[in-house]
């Protein structure tokens, strides 16, 4: 089924001339190269959501608790003593991790000088 042309009506574009990109959209589709600030933005937005995670986490938990630790004991907003162990596991893991790679290094390094 054809659909009949009019007069004064403007001829479609050939499937070549569709196909064929201007210059103008080859720059506009061309990829971006990475750089420092563009990868800084993306690396910072999981420590954005963790904030807003923390302050939520704070917000619903304002209540006191008493921690006792050994012989002491602290009154402290329940927030507050989650934090405190939050930022302590990560303080244990940093040190764990810290010298895992001092141990791959000397390995590293042992196996540089036996060649």
């Amino acid at each position: 089924m054809s659909i009949p042309e009019q007069e004064g009506s403007p001829e479609l574009p050939s499937n070549d001339e569709v196909n064929e990109a201007t210059p103008s959209e080859e720059v506009a589709s061309s990829h971006v190269p990475s750089t420092r600030i563009s990868r800084l933005w993306v690396r910072s937005l999981p420590s954005l959501i963790a904030l807003v995670v923390v302050l939520i986490l704070v917000a619903q938990n304002r209540s006191q608790v008493t921690v006792r630790f050994f012989a002491g004991h602290l009154r402290t907003p329940l927030a507050v003593a989650l934090l405190g162990a939050m930022v302590l596991g990560a303080l244990m893991m940093l040190g764990l991790g810290s010298l895992r790679v001092l141990q791959l290094r000397r390995r590293i390094r042992r196996q540089g000088r036996s060649r």
